[in-house]
Protein backbone atom coordinates (compact mmCIF):
# COMPACT_ATOMS: atom_id res chain seq x y z
CA UNK A 1 0.00 0.00 0.00
CA UNK A 2 1.43 3.37 -1.00
CA UNK A 3 0.95 6.50 1.09
CA UNK A 4 -0.17 9.88 -0.11
CA UNK A 5 1.55 13.09 0.92
CA UNK A 6 -0.89 13.85 3.69
CA UNK A 7 -0.37 10.44 5.24
CA UNK A 8 3.41 10.74 4.96
CA UNK A 9 3.33 14.13 6.69
CA UNK A 10 1.10 12.68 9.41
CA UNK A 11 3.44 9.76 10.08
CA UNK A 12 6.51 12.01 10.11
CA UNK A 13 4.76 14.33 12.59
CA UNK A 14 3.93 11.42 14.92
CA UNK A 15 7.48 10.04 14.82
CA UNK A 16 9.07 13.45 15.32
CA UNK A 17 6.64 14.15 18.15
CA UNK A 18 7.64 10.90 19.82
CA UNK A 19 11.32 11.79 19.48
CA UNK A 20 10.78 15.29 20.91
CA UNK A 21 8.84 13.84 23.85
CA UNK A 22 11.72 11.51 24.69
CA UNK A 23 14.28 14.25 24.17
CA UNK A 24 12.38 16.54 26.54
CA UNK A 25 12.44 13.83 29.21
CA UNK A 26 16.17 13.29 28.58
CA UNK A 27 16.96 17.00 28.91
CA UNK A 28 15.36 17.32 32.35
CA UNK A 29 16.72 14.09 33.80
CA UNK A 30 19.85 12.21 34.60
CA UNK A 31 17.97 8.94 35.00
CA UNK A 32 19.08 5.82 36.84
CA UNK A 33 22.42 4.63 38.17
CA UNK A 34 23.11 3.11 34.77
CA UNK A 35 23.91 6.46 33.19
CA UNK A 36 26.65 7.07 35.77
CA UNK A 37 28.11 3.66 34.95
CA UNK A 38 28.12 4.41 31.22
CA UNK A 39 29.90 7.71 31.76
CA UNK A 40 32.51 5.97 33.91
CA UNK A 41 32.88 3.28 31.25
CA UNK A 42 33.54 5.91 28.60
CA UNK A 43 36.20 7.58 30.76
CA UNK A 44 37.94 4.33 31.66
CA UNK A 45 38.01 3.03 28.09
CA UNK A 46 39.47 6.33 26.89
CA UNK A 47 42.21 6.06 29.54
CA UNK A 48 42.96 2.35 29.60
CA UNK A 49 41.40 0.67 26.56
CA UNK A 50 38.71 -1.96 26.10
CA UNK A 51 40.75 -5.05 27.00
CA UNK A 52 41.75 -3.47 30.31
CA UNK A 53 38.05 -3.01 31.09
CA UNK A 54 37.26 -6.71 30.85
CA UNK A 55 40.30 -7.56 32.92
CA UNK A 56 39.85 -4.96 35.66
CA UNK A 57 36.19 -3.86 35.84
CA UNK A 58 33.97 -6.84 36.79
CA UNK A 59 30.76 -4.89 36.16
CA UNK A 60 31.77 -4.15 32.57
CA UNK A 61 29.54 -6.85 31.01
CA UNK A 62 28.72 -5.38 27.60
CA UNK A 63 29.82 -6.44 24.09
CA UNK A 64 32.97 -4.76 22.74
CA UNK A 65 31.29 -2.32 20.35
CA UNK A 66 29.34 -0.80 23.23
CA UNK A 67 32.65 0.15 24.81
CA UNK A 68 33.62 2.15 21.77
CA UNK A 69 30.14 3.67 21.71
CA UNK A 70 30.47 4.82 25.33
CA UNK A 71 33.92 6.26 24.62
CA UNK A 72 32.67 8.07 21.51
CA UNK A 73 29.61 9.54 23.20
CA UNK A 74 31.72 10.70 26.14
CA UNK A 75 34.11 12.42 23.73
CA UNK A 76 31.17 14.02 21.90
CA UNK A 77 29.68 15.34 25.13
CA UNK A 78 33.02 16.82 26.19
CA UNK A 79 33.70 18.38 22.79
CA UNK A 80 30.23 19.90 22.49
CA UNK A 81 29.98 20.92 26.15
CA UNK A 82 26.84 18.83 26.62
CA UNK A 83 25.90 16.81 29.72
CA UNK A 84 26.67 13.15 29.19
CA UNK A 85 23.23 11.82 30.13
CA UNK A 86 21.15 13.41 27.31
CA UNK A 87 24.02 12.82 24.88
CA UNK A 88 24.01 9.10 25.64
CA UNK A 89 20.22 8.93 25.47
CA UNK A 90 20.30 9.99 21.83
CA UNK A 91 21.14 6.34 21.08
CA UNK A 92 18.13 4.71 22.80
CA UNK A 93 15.88 7.47 21.45
CA UNK A 94 17.10 6.72 17.93
CA UNK A 95 16.39 3.05 18.63
CA UNK A 96 12.82 3.91 19.62
CA UNK A 97 12.28 5.87 16.44
CA UNK A 98 13.47 2.94 14.34
CA UNK A 99 11.07 0.69 16.25
CA UNK A 100 8.25 3.18 15.67
CA UNK A 101 8.77 3.19 11.90
CA UNK A 102 9.07 -0.59 11.80
CA UNK A 103 5.90 -1.07 13.83
CA UNK A 104 4.02 1.19 11.41
CA UNK A 105 5.42 -0.50 8.33
CA UNK A 106 4.78 -4.00 9.66
CA UNK A 107 1.14 -3.20 10.43
CA UNK A 108 0.65 -1.47 7.11
CA UNK A 109 2.04 -4.51 5.32
CA UNK A 110 0.04 -7.17 7.12
CA UNK A 111 -3.28 -5.32 7.41
CA UNK A 112 -3.22 -2.96 4.43
CA UNK A 113 -5.10 -0.60 6.74
CA UNK A 114 -3.48 2.81 7.21
CA UNK A 115 -5.56 3.57 10.30
CA UNK A 116 -4.54 0.32 12.01
CA UNK A 117 -0.88 1.00 11.24
CA UNK A 118 -1.16 4.59 12.45
CA UNK A 119 -2.84 3.38 15.64
CA UNK A 120 0.02 0.99 16.35
CA UNK A 121 2.50 3.81 15.73
CA UNK A 122 0.69 6.12 18.16
CA UNK A 123 0.62 3.40 20.82
CA UNK A 124 4.37 3.01 20.61
CA UNK A 125 5.32 6.68 20.40
CA UNK A 126 3.20 7.41 23.51
CA UNK A 127 4.10 4.19 25.35
CA UNK A 128 5.05 5.18 28.90
CA UNK A 129 7.34 2.16 29.10
CA UNK A 130 9.23 3.11 25.94
CA UNK A 131 9.41 6.81 26.84
CA UNK A 132 10.77 6.14 30.32
CA UNK A 133 13.42 3.63 29.24
CA UNK A 134 14.73 5.62 26.26
CA UNK A 135 14.28 9.13 27.64
CA UNK A 136 14.92 8.57 31.34
CA UNK A 137 16.62 5.34 32.36
CA UNK A 138 19.89 5.54 30.41
CA UNK A 139 20.73 2.18 28.82
CA UNK A 140 20.87 0.55 25.40
CA UNK A 141 17.84 -1.75 25.61
CA UNK A 142 15.68 0.29 23.16
CA UNK A 143 18.39 -0.15 20.54
CA UNK A 144 18.35 -3.91 21.19
CA UNK A 145 14.57 -3.88 20.76
CA UNK A 146 14.76 -1.99 17.45
CA UNK A 147 17.39 -4.29 15.96
CA UNK A 148 15.56 -7.39 17.16
CA UNK A 149 12.34 -6.16 15.56
CA UNK A 150 14.28 -5.38 12.37
CA UNK A 151 15.63 -8.95 12.36
CA UNK A 152 12.08 -10.30 12.69
CA UNK A 153 10.98 -8.02 9.86
CA UNK A 154 13.80 -9.25 7.58
CA UNK A 155 13.08 -12.92 8.32
CA UNK A 156 9.35 -12.38 7.80
CA UNK A 157 10.11 -10.83 4.39
CA UNK A 158 12.34 -13.75 3.39
CA UNK A 159 15.60 -11.79 3.68
CA UNK A 160 17.36 -14.36 5.78
CA UNK A 161 20.95 -13.19 5.35
CA UNK A 162 19.92 -9.64 6.26
CA UNK A 163 18.02 -11.00 9.24
CA UNK A 164 21.17 -12.71 10.48
CA UNK A 165 23.22 -9.54 10.03
CA UNK A 166 20.70 -7.41 11.92
CA UNK A 167 20.37 -9.93 14.73
CA UNK A 168 24.17 -9.99 14.99
CA UNK A 169 24.05 -6.21 15.38
CA UNK A 170 21.55 -6.64 18.23
CA UNK A 171 23.84 -9.17 19.93
CA UNK A 172 26.65 -6.63 19.67
CA UNK A 173 24.53 -4.31 21.81
CA UNK A 174 23.45 -6.93 24.38
CA UNK A 175 23.67 -10.71 24.44
CA UNK A 176 19.99 -11.24 25.28
CA UNK A 177 18.89 -11.56 21.59
CA UNK A 178 20.87 -14.81 21.33
CA UNK A 179 18.00 -16.35 23.25
CA UNK A 180 15.52 -15.93 20.38
CA UNK A 181 17.68 -17.34 17.58
CA UNK A 182 15.88 -20.72 17.71
CA UNK A 183 12.55 -18.89 17.36
CA UNK A 184 13.70 -16.80 14.40
CA UNK A 185 14.81 -19.87 12.45
CA UNK A 186 12.12 -22.28 13.70
CA UNK A 187 10.13 -22.23 10.46
CA UNK A 188 13.01 -21.81 8.02
CA UNK A 189 14.28 -24.39 5.56
CA UNK A 190 17.89 -25.64 5.78
CA UNK A 191 19.14 -23.31 3.03
CA UNK A 192 17.40 -20.36 4.64
CA UNK A 193 18.93 -21.23 8.00
CA UNK A 194 22.35 -21.39 6.36
CA UNK A 195 21.90 -17.88 4.94
CA UNK A 196 20.72 -16.59 8.30
CA UNK A 197 23.71 -18.13 10.08
CA UNK A 198 26.08 -16.73 7.44
CA UNK A 199 24.76 -13.25 8.10
CA UNK A 200 24.90 -13.73 11.84
CA UNK A 201 28.49 -14.96 11.68
CA UNK A 202 29.60 -11.43 10.81
CA UNK A 203 28.64 -10.41 14.32
CA UNK A 204 31.34 -12.63 15.77
CA UNK A 205 34.15 -10.45 14.37
CA UNK A 206 34.08 -7.69 17.04
CA UNK A 207 34.29 -10.32 19.77
CA UNK A 208 37.38 -12.12 18.43
CA UNK A 209 40.10 -9.74 19.73
CA UNK A 210 38.45 -9.64 23.15
CA UNK A 211 38.11 -13.42 23.36
CA UNK A 212 41.74 -13.81 22.24
CA UNK A 213 43.19 -11.26 24.66
CA UNK A 214 40.79 -11.42 27.61
CA UNK A 215 38.71 -14.54 27.05
CA UNK A 216 38.42 -15.67 30.67
CA UNK A 217 37.49 -12.20 31.89
CA UNK A 218 34.96 -11.77 29.08
CA UNK A 219 33.25 -15.04 29.97
CA UNK A 220 33.17 -14.12 33.65
CA UNK A 221 31.90 -10.58 33.08
CA UNK A 222 29.52 -10.98 30.14
CA UNK A 223 28.56 -14.63 29.66
CA UNK A 224 28.25 -15.55 33.34
CA UNK A 225 26.64 -12.22 34.28
CA UNK A 226 23.45 -12.39 36.31
CA UNK A 227 21.15 -9.43 36.90
CA UNK A 228 19.78 -8.57 40.34
CA UNK A 229 17.51 -11.02 42.13
CA UNK A 230 14.79 -8.38 42.20
CA UNK A 231 11.24 -7.88 43.48
CA UNK A 232 9.84 -9.12 40.18
CA UNK A 233 8.14 -12.34 39.14
CA UNK A 234 9.35 -15.57 40.74
CA UNK A 235 12.16 -13.85 42.70
CA UNK A 236 9.51 -11.56 44.22
CA UNK A 237 7.70 -14.57 45.71
CA UNK A 238 10.95 -15.97 47.12
CA UNK A 239 11.94 -12.61 48.61
CA UNK A 240 8.42 -12.23 50.07
CA UNK A 241 8.74 -15.66 51.70
CA UNK A 242 12.03 -14.60 53.27
CA UNK A 243 10.47 -11.37 54.52
CA UNK A 244 7.55 -13.23 56.09
CA UNK A 245 10.01 -15.57 57.77
CA UNK A 246 12.00 -12.67 59.24
CA UNK A 247 8.90 -10.81 60.46
CA UNK A 248 7.46 -13.95 62.05
CA UNK A 249 10.85 -15.03 63.43
CA UNK A 250 10.37 -18.28 61.53
CA UNK A 251 13.86 -19.51 60.82
CA UNK A 252 12.60 -22.45 58.78
CA UNK A 253 10.86 -20.15 56.29
CA UNK A 254 13.97 -18.01 55.96
CA UNK A 255 16.10 -21.07 55.28
CA UNK A 256 13.62 -22.35 52.69
CA UNK A 257 13.67 -18.95 50.99
CA UNK A 258 17.47 -18.80 50.99
CA UNK A 259 17.76 -22.29 49.50
CA UNK A 260 15.09 -21.41 46.92
CA UNK A 261 17.00 -18.27 46.00
CA UNK A 262 20.29 -20.14 45.58
CA UNK A 263 18.66 -22.90 43.52
CA UNK A 264 16.64 -20.58 41.30
CA UNK A 265 19.58 -18.34 40.48
CA UNK A 266 21.27 -21.45 39.06
CA UNK A 267 18.24 -23.20 37.58
CA UNK A 268 16.35 -20.18 36.24
CA UNK A 269 18.58 -19.56 33.17
CA UNK A 270 18.39 -23.25 32.29
CA UNK A 271 14.59 -23.17 32.52
CA UNK A 272 14.50 -20.17 30.18
CA UNK A 273 16.67 -21.88 27.57
CA UNK A 274 14.66 -25.10 27.78
CA UNK A 275 11.38 -23.18 27.49
CA UNK A 276 12.57 -21.32 24.37
CA UNK A 277 13.89 -24.50 22.76
CA UNK A 278 10.61 -26.28 23.49
CA UNK A 279 8.73 -23.34 21.99
CA UNK A 280 10.90 -23.44 18.86
CA UNK A 281 10.35 -27.19 18.48
CA UNK A 282 6.62 -26.71 18.94
CA UNK A 283 6.58 -23.91 16.35
CA UNK A 284 8.44 -26.04 13.84
CA UNK A 285 6.02 -28.94 14.22
CA UNK A 286 2.92 -26.78 13.83
CA UNK A 287 1.62 -24.31 11.24
CA UNK A 288 2.66 -21.36 13.32
CA UNK A 289 4.18 -18.93 10.90
CA UNK A 290 4.19 -15.53 12.67
CA UNK A 291 7.77 -14.73 13.62
CA UNK A 292 6.59 -11.73 15.66
CA UNK A 293 4.33 -13.96 17.75
CA UNK A 294 7.07 -16.52 18.36
CA UNK A 295 9.70 -13.98 19.35
CA UNK A 296 7.26 -12.01 21.53
CA UNK A 297 6.32 -15.22 23.31
CA UNK A 298 9.98 -16.17 23.77
CA UNK A 299 10.78 -12.78 25.31
CA UNK A 300 7.69 -13.08 27.50
CA UNK A 301 8.93 -16.43 28.80
CA UNK A 302 12.30 -14.83 29.53
CA UNK A 303 10.65 -12.09 31.60
CA UNK A 304 8.33 -14.55 33.34
CA UNK A 305 11.07 -16.98 34.38
CA UNK A 306 14.13 -14.77 34.74
CA UNK A 307 15.99 -14.95 38.06
CA UNK A 308 17.72 -11.66 37.27
CA UNK A 309 15.83 -8.55 36.21
CA UNK A 310 16.31 -4.89 35.33
CA UNK A 311 13.37 -2.59 34.65
CA UNK A 312 14.90 -1.58 31.31
CA UNK A 313 14.41 -5.14 30.01
CA UNK A 314 10.71 -4.35 29.59
CA UNK A 315 11.57 -2.16 26.58
CA UNK A 316 12.97 -5.14 24.66
CA UNK A 317 9.59 -6.84 24.48
CA UNK A 318 7.40 -3.80 23.71
CA UNK A 319 8.00 -3.27 19.95
CA UNK A 320 7.83 -6.91 18.86
CA UNK A 321 4.74 -7.56 21.01
CA UNK A 322 3.03 -4.54 19.46
CA UNK A 323 4.07 -5.68 15.98
CA UNK A 324 2.30 -8.97 16.74
CA UNK A 325 -0.87 -7.66 18.37
CA UNK A 326 -2.01 -4.13 19.11
CA UNK A 327 -4.17 -5.01 22.12
CA UNK A 328 -1.43 -6.93 23.90
CA UNK A 329 1.05 -4.23 22.93
CA UNK A 330 -1.15 -1.49 24.37
CA UNK A 331 -1.68 -3.40 27.61
CA UNK A 332 2.04 -3.97 27.96
CA UNK A 333 2.81 -0.30 27.30
CA UNK A 334 0.35 0.71 30.04
CA UNK A 335 1.10 -1.90 32.72
CA UNK A 336 4.86 -1.96 32.38
CA UNK A 337 4.92 1.83 32.06
CA UNK A 338 3.02 2.20 35.33
CA UNK A 339 5.45 -0.22 36.98
CA UNK A 340 8.50 1.66 35.72
CA UNK A 341 7.06 4.98 36.83
CA UNK A 342 6.54 3.54 40.32
CA UNK A 343 10.10 2.20 40.42
CA UNK A 344 11.66 5.49 39.35
CA UNK A 345 9.37 7.53 41.62
CA UNK A 346 10.11 5.47 44.72
CA UNK A 347 13.86 5.81 44.09
CA UNK A 348 13.68 9.55 43.35
CA UNK A 349 15.82 11.42 45.87
CA UNK A 350 14.86 14.95 44.89
CA UNK A 351 16.77 17.65 43.07
CA UNK A 352 17.25 18.57 39.45
CA UNK A 353 17.92 17.15 36.93
CA UNK A 354 15.57 14.32 37.84
CA UNK A 355 17.32 11.16 38.96
CA UNK A 356 16.42 7.84 40.55
CA UNK A 357 19.15 6.20 42.62
CA UNK A 358 18.73 2.44 42.98
CA UNK A 359 20.09 1.63 46.44
CA UNK A 360 18.06 -1.51 47.26
CA UNK A 361 15.53 -3.91 45.78
CA UNK A 362 12.41 -2.34 44.30
CA UNK A 363 10.30 -0.73 47.00
CA UNK A 364 7.07 -2.49 48.13
CA UNK A 365 4.69 -0.20 46.20
CA UNK A 366 6.58 -0.69 42.95
CA UNK A 367 6.90 -4.44 43.56
CA UNK A 368 3.15 -4.81 44.03
CA UNK A 369 2.42 -2.80 40.87
CA UNK A 370 4.97 -4.99 39.06
CA UNK A 371 2.67 -7.97 39.54
CA UNK A 372 0.39 -6.46 36.88
CA UNK A 373 2.81 -6.61 33.91
CA UNK A 374 4.19 -9.98 35.07
CA UNK A 375 0.65 -11.44 35.26
CA UNK A 376 -0.07 -9.93 31.84
CA UNK A 377 2.88 -11.87 30.41
CA UNK A 378 1.57 -15.10 31.95
CA UNK A 379 -1.86 -14.41 30.43
CA UNK A 380 -0.32 -13.63 27.05
CA UNK A 381 1.68 -16.87 27.06
CA UNK A 382 -1.34 -18.93 28.13
CA UNK A 383 -3.74 -17.41 25.60
CA UNK A 384 -1.23 -17.60 22.74
CA UNK A 385 -0.34 -21.24 23.31
CA UNK A 386 -3.97 -22.22 23.78
CA UNK A 387 -4.95 -20.52 20.52
CA UNK A 388 -2.14 -22.24 18.65
CA UNK A 389 -3.32 -25.64 19.91
CA UNK A 390 -6.87 -24.90 18.78
CA UNK A 391 -5.64 -23.88 15.34
CA UNK A 392 -3.57 -27.06 15.11
CA UNK A 393 -6.63 -29.17 15.94
CA UNK A 394 -8.68 -27.41 13.24
CA UNK A 395 -5.91 -28.01 10.68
Amino acid sequence: MSLDRRQIREIVAIVVGGALLRLAVALVSRGSNDIISWEDFGDDIAKHGLIWMYQNVPWWNHPPLMGYLAEGLRALALAAGWPFAPTFKLVPIAGDMLSALLVFWIWLGKSGDYRAARGALVIFTLSLDAVLVSGYHGNTDPLVAALLLAACFAVDRGRHFTGGVVLAAAVNVKLIPLLVVPLLIARLKPREIARFVAGGALGVLPFLPVVWLAGESFVKNAIAYRSNFENWGIPLSIRALASIGRDAHAGALERIAEVSRTVYIRVGPILIVLAVLALAAYARSRRWSSVYERVALGLALFLILTPGFGVQYTAILGPVLLAHNRRWGLRWAMYSGLFLFAVYATFYLGGFPLKSTFYSAYRPLAAVIGILPWALLVAFAWVTLRQSRREAVRD
